[in-house]
């Protein structure tokens, strides 16, 4: 369930667009609200049986509009009213305002995507997101209500070193997360050519990546090896979605 079409973050190796069929030029560059979402679930769920909604899979559920519109909010409330269960994935510490409603669920999943603590290169490629530690502190608020959470590492930029893994792990499970998830960078048509022009003014950090996307095969693997030692270290489930 996707309350809203585009995304505001403008994250630079985002894949939406590949999935949508639209032109990535665009992309970020504005957010088309379902304003009759509501009234569409409403119907639709008087008809189902319940099962996992999963909210949302290519835009932000807390776009920086949802503050004053609710449509996610107003849906979460039909979602809870008819007992279906619920899978959320967003960016945004907006969530955090509607702890009230996730707390009531008989079944919870909230993700936080959390691609690096590098605050600098994320306003590169994510740079209308909120930043990383804005991200940790919603996690952390989540994880102490009691709620399911998951840190969400996707994509892991090619950037981090092995050495830097334990801090981040540290960071990250310091949230209360009971899960850890990692994804690679993948490169759809288009994506490399954006990222890579996002980076024209970092050459180093571009050169890193090239090499590690394109020549060095063995980084995903060797990092994801490395994180999922470091999770069982921390008793953190690791999930590893593509190697």
């Amino acid at each position: 369930m996707n309350p809203y079409t585009g995304c505001e973050h403008g994250c630079r190796y985002c894949y939406a667009p590949n999935i949508l069929r639209i032109k990535r030029e665009d992309w970020g560059e504005y957010v088309r609200v379902k304003r009759n979402l509501p009234a569409v679930l409403a119907r639709e769920l008087k008809k189902k049986q319940p099962g996992l909604v999963g909210i949302s899979s290519v835009t932000d559920p807390y776009q920086p509009i949802e503050e004053k519109l609710n449509i996610t909010r107003y849906s979460l409330e039909l979602l809870l009213k008819h007992k279906f269960p619920v899978s959320m994935i967003t960016k945004s510490p907006l969530i955090v305002r509607d702890i009230d409603l996730l707390t009531r669920f008989e079944y919870n999943e909230v993700t936080l995507t959390i691609t690096t603590l590098d605050e600098k290169l994320c306003k590169i490629l994510e740079p209308k997101a909120p930043s990383p530690n804005t991200r940790l502190d919603a996690l952390r608020k989540l994880s102490q209500e009691g709620l399911n959470t998951y840190a969400f590492v996707g994509p892991l930029y090619p950037t981090l070193n092995p050495e830097e893994i334990p801090e981040f792990i540290d960071r990250l499970s310091s949230t209360g997360v009971g899960t850890i998830m990692v994804d690679t960078l993948n490169l759809k048509p288009g994506i490399w050519k954006d990222v890579e022009a996002a980076l024209v003014d970092h050459p180093d950090v571009r050169d890193v990546f090239y090499e590690r996307l394109f020549t060095n095969k063995n980084y995903y693997p060797e990092i994801f090896r490395e994180f999922e030692s470091y999770c069982r270290k921390n008793n953190v489930k690791f999930i590893g979605v593509e190697v």
